[in-house]
């Protein structure tokens, strides 16, 4: 059996290879407390923008993995596993994106929080695939 503070880290091992969005269901319905992995798992199984709204307003630990999802698209952000597929978010409508993030800073505006959503505003053009 996987303790809840390991089941992260074994996740991303296992699963990050298959990516698929039905790794994300499971994550929403799995996850109870926030780790980097969840970020770096997400990212990789083709995480759409809509998913990303859906879980920054479910708030902790969905909204940080959301944060974590998006940070991860970044090239250079220090994972050579989750760079290697050069994830993004799908389906992005970027006309939302800013008021969007600055909306959940207003409701979480820790420093953690507003370092990522710093490193998101910068590079949302890496990040986001636009919706067509």
């Amino acid at each position: 059996m996987v303790s809840e503070k390991e089941l992260p880290i074994a996740a991303f091992t296992c699963l990050y290879r298959f990516r698929s969005s039905n790794i994300l269901d499971w994550i929403e319905s799995t996850c109870t407390i926030f780790n980097d992995n969840w970020g770096r798992l997400a990212a990789v199984c083709f995480p759409t923008w809509e998913r990303m709204k859906s879980w920054l307003n479910k708030g902790r630990p969905l909204s940080l993995i959301a944060l974590d999802t998006m940070a991860n698209c970044v090239k250079g952000y220090g994972d050579i596993y989750v760079e290697q597929f050069s994830p993004k978010i799908l389906g992005t409508e970027i006309s939302e994106v800013d008021q969007v993030l600055n909306e959940y800073f207003h409701i979480d505006g820790v420093p953690r929080v507003k370092m990522k959503l710093s490193r998101i505003m910068e590079n949302e053009k890496e990040i986001f695939e636009l919706n067509r």
